[in-house]
């Protein structure tokens, strides 16, 4: 009877899924043009990365832990889980089921291979000058491009080797994803809930019957949010900082598990985890407090976890508008400027500035990858047109984030072709006046003949790119 009603359940699970097929296993990623909907493709799947569809899923584990589709410090979630959660699994299981044992380590090398023939090789250069070195994109198995040095560091070599090495097991594969699966297919996710069946079933049978209720509740919890972050969070971290957290509970359980049934094991794992795990926080720590992220001048990494200015304003030498207007030039004055047209709808691509709009959550439209402005273009293709239609719908200000294009990730690179047609759309416009940027350009002096430099959206020389740009509509 128990057995019964398992397989009812089991049915019905599958009759759920298939019984909308175009919802959930109609995945499509094509992509013919610049459409409102290729902002779901920009935002999105750039976390998950853009290979084929089924290794785009089968990859996620290896690509979210080495922050190969997104880097960042808000994507890194450390090496000791994909170091030790999977060892840690086949040494318990060796004994209860080599079945279950043998079809994990054929799916962390399958894992593996797919995953760093989707990727990318830091190449350190040569032993000369070390500071040379390049990142090559392995793309489907090749190289999009091949370091031209011929005096490689001994790291270089073996990691280039390596790779290549993995690119020719990645052979069948790509030939197996052409004919199978691609942008879109019907078989990435029934392989995907097969898998996760039958894994779930082996599971079950290991762990029933078993003493320790703890490991079996946080295991089953792990395994199927693991699985639905797996096909639903599009490789964004922070939908599973849960199974994160469950993750490194299990591998504490596990290796109390191992001490009883493994010592030998034991005495060589405990150390080894305790080693990574302190060589891991003393990492994390020393990269918080140094204050280092990307776009911060050279001559200033390392210099603290705290921006100068705080100091200033924590000690009174400086009021909040001071410090807004150091850090940010012109924008107190902008900002006091907007929040007096009370009534005044502010066009929002990016930044952070929606904090500084009073009445925000009614004043304010995010048009992040561009979508609402790309469908505008189709309506108005004249730039005074479209200028005209904005301020008869309430819109007077539009505040730009300049490092858009920056997370354009698409083949197409479709985002950046609706931030060209924004700067476009602002460029010698008639209808639009610039408030604010920190971008510098540096220009001549049409008096004096000599350069100098000056704040400014457009110019050929520009020496810092800036991240923000305000603008007002007249």
């Amino acid at each position: 009877m128990k057995w019964t009603n398992k397989y009812i359940l089991v049915i019905f699970l599958f009759l759920g899924i298939f019984q909308n097929p175009s919802c959930i296993l109609g995945q499509n990623d094509e992509l013919e043009h610049v459409t409102e909907g290729d902002t779901r493709k920009e935002e999105i799947q750039r976390y998950i990365g853009y290979e084929k569809l089924l290794y785009r899923y089968l990859s996620l584990p290896y690509d979210s832990t080495m922050n190969i589709n997104e880097r960042g410090n808000f994507v890194d979630i450390g090496f000791l889980y994909l170091m030790f959660l999977p060892l840690l699994l086949l040494i318990y299981f060796k004994k209860e089921n080599k079945l279950l044992a043998w079809c994990m380590g054929i799916l962390l090398f399958l894992m593996f291979i797919l995953a760093t023939s989707n990727s990318f090789v830091l190449e350190a250069g040569s032993e000369k000058d070390p500071s040379q070195s390049t990142m090559n994109k392995n793309v489907d198995g090749k190289f999009e491009k091949t370091s031209q040095s011929k005096d490689l560091t001994f790291v270089g070599k073996v990691v280039k080797n390596v790779y290549s090495f993995n690119n020719l097991l990645y052979t069948p594969f790509a030939s197996l994803g052409e004919t199978i699966s691609g942008d879109k297919d019907h078989v990435t996710y029934p392989i995907l809930i097969l898998l996760f069946a039958l894994t779930g079933f082996l599971i079950y049978r290991v762990l029933a019957g078993k003493e320790n209720a703890g490991l079996i509740t946080i295991a089953y919890l792990f395994f199927n949010y693991s699985f639905f972050w797996l096909v639903l969070s599009s490789g964004i971290v922070w939908y599973g900082f849960f199974m994160l957290f469950l993750g490194m509970i299990i591998m504490l359980f596990l290796l109390g598990r191992i001490k009883e049934r493994e010592p030998f094991h034991y005495r060589w794992l405990m150390p080894s985890f305790a080693i990574f795990a302190s060589i891991w926080v003393v990492m994390a720590l020393t990269n918080r407090i140094s204050g280092i992220s990307p776009g911060i001048p050279e001559t200033h990494l390392g210099k603290g976890m705290f921006h100068s200015i705080f100091y200033l304003y924590n000690s009174g030498v400086m009021d909040s508008d001071q410090v807004l207007d150091n850090t940010y030039p012109t924008v107190p004055e902008v900002f006091e400027r907007i929040n007096r047209d009370k009534e005044a709808l502010v066009y929002r691509i990016g930044t952070s500035f929606t904090y500084f709009v009073e009445n925000n959550h009614k004043r304010v439209l995010a048009d992040n990858q561009l979508g609402t402005f790309n469908a505008l273009t189709n309506e108005f293709s004249n730039k005074e047109e479209l200028a005209e239609a904005l301020k008869k719908s309430g819109f007077k200000y539009m505040i730009i984030d300049l490092n858009t294009v920056t997370i354009d990730k698409t083949e197409g690179k479709t985002l950046t072709q609706k931030f060209n047609a924004l700067m476009n759309f602002i460029y010698k416009n008639e209808k639009i006046r610039p408030l604010a940027t920190n971008r510098i350009l540096r220009i001549t002096n049409p008096e004096t003949g000599q350069q100098q430099n000056i704040y400014g959206i457009f110019g050929k020389d520009i020496v810092v790119n800036g991240s923000y740009a305000i603008v007002e509509l007249i």
